[in-house]
């Protein structure tokens, strides 16, 4: 009988920061990120290899910083920070292995893209409306939907579009009901 192996990494529970692989069933530690985050993002990279982004720490600041996991290697390295400090924000992979983050805490509607090739992000178009705890989906590899979030005083319902060949955003019909902290799926 062929046994197959289950590799699984958690990153960042809460605030506390414990790496561990699944490997058959039996957990292991692995080697832990440069700081504590909560609220980041994680994005698994064309090449395998996982982008986290951003978050809290300390239960107080946000942090621009960015690393990067190789489960060949069970290490962390770090790579080039965002230009800003952000959480609960998104972050999608385009299909061509670059990464978009929108949005986040502090309530903004910037977006940056990451090139794994350079290690580098730019800034590219703002979204038309501040977001935070919203959802972004790829579909037809050509555009992703921004749904919903958090502007104050509330929830909100307006959607936008991001153009993955022109790099611009467009409003789009709104959700029957405003949301945040929700998620979405491509059907």
């Amino acid at each position: 009988m062929l046994r197959k192996t289950l590799r699984l990494s958690i990153i960042g529970i809460n605030i506390m920061l414990i790496c561990k692989c699944l490997s058959a069933g039996n957990w292991s530690y692995t080697d832990s990120m440069n700081i504590t985050r909560h609220h980041h993002t994680t994005t698994l990279l064309q090449d395998g290899k996982v982008l986290v982004c951003a978050g809290g720490w300390n239960g107080l600041y946000q942090t621009a910083s960015c690393q990067i996991y190789s489960p060949l290697t069970y290490t962390w390295s770090s790579t080039d920070s965002l230009h800003i400090h952000r959480e609960k924000h998104t972050a999608t992979l385009l299909p061509d292995g670059k990464v978009l983050v929108s949005g986040g805490w502090p309530i903004t509607s910037s977006c940056e893209i990451y090139d794994p090739q350079t290690e580098e992000w730019a800034y590219t178009d703002s979204m038309n409306g501040q977001r935070v705890y919203h959802t972004a989906t790829l579909f037809s590899n050509t555009a992703i939907l921004v749904a919903g979030g958090y502007f104050y005083p509330g929830a909100i319902s307006t959607c936008e579009i991001y153009d993955v060949t022109t790099h611009t955003w467009a409003m789009t019909d709104s959700l029957n009901t405003e949301r945040f902290f929700h998620t979405a799926i491509l059907l």
